[in-house]
């Protein structure tokens, strides 16, 4: 008896601890990202007014972790409207910082030394990424 209890309470334990409402709403202001639960921590972003943002669940602290595109992130007592019941399946983890900077540095781009077709010779440079 006592194992069917406990079987029981640790599915229902599972099954609640993995089923996360998640909402979509829309910032009423600017609302900064960042890495960590701290206003200190380095910014990844900021949502422009208006914009659609997933959150998991009910905040009870003054940070809620939110998603805006690709982004994930902390955001310190964000102001959300139109909050609705949204079913989301992707993964709600913040990335580490060297994956965030291996993207942003996809802007530059390293350019070997050659040869006009005047005979000048251009050095080895990094410039920005053609659009």
């Amino acid at each position: 008896m006592k194992v069917k209890l406990i079987s029981f309470l640790l599915i229902l334990f599972i099954l609640s601890s993995c089923c996360s409402k998640y909402y979509i709403c829309e910032t009423d202001s600017a609302t900064p990202l960042y890495f960590k639960k701290s206003i200190n921590s380095e910014q990844i972003t900021i949502i422009p007014k208006d914009k659609k943002v997933i959150i998991r669940g009910k905040s009870t602290s003054k940070y809620q972790k939110i998603k805006y595109n690709d982004t994930i992130g902390w955001a310190y007592i964000p102001l959300l409207k139109n909050k609705k019941e949204y079913d989301y399946y992707g993964s709600f983890k913040v990335l580490k910082k060297k994956s965030l900077k291996r993207q942003s540095s996809g802007n530059r781009v390293h350019v070997k030394g050659y040869y006009r077709k005047d005979g000048t010779y251009v050095r080895p440079h990094t410039r920005r990424k053609p659009k």
